[in-house]
């Protein structure tokens, strides 16, 4: 599903469902969430951890990711660890700093942030 450095990653990611479109991936080798660095045929992949919850959206842009949208935790002052955040990936490398969501981003990943929070209720 995913490759590093120009290398096929072993298939260890399952798609366990779709998220508006957008597939489900767990790592059930992983003791915590985790996500393809690569993108094969998708734009985007929703995350989950061992027990199912969702952590996180990793948008893509020509296979490579460009955004995560996390859930579930906070490093922004003012939002709550129940918050939709953003790390931007700057020269490939995924940032610690973390912002609130545009307005595009809220737009066009609206279906989905509302389908994760319509399932943890």
């Amino acid at each position: 599903m995913g490759s590093r450095g120009g290398f096929s990653e072993p298939l260890k990611y399952q798609e366990i469902g779709k998220i508006e479109g957008v597939k489900v991936l767990r790592n059930p080798t992983a003791k915590k969430q985790s996500l393809p660095q690569r993108a094969n045929t998708s734009s985007a992949y929703v995350g989950v951890d061992s027990r199912g919850a969702v952590k996180q959206l990793r948008v893509f842009e020509k296979r490579f990711p460009t955004i995560d949208i996390d859930f579930g935790h906070s490093h922004h002052r003012g939002l709550s660890k129940d918050e939709f955040h953003v790390h931007e990936y700057l020269n490939g490398e995924r940032s610690n700093v973390s912002r609130a969501l545009t307005s595009t981003e809220w737009i066009r990943w609206r279906p989905v942030i509302a389908e994760i929070l319509r399932r943890r209720r």
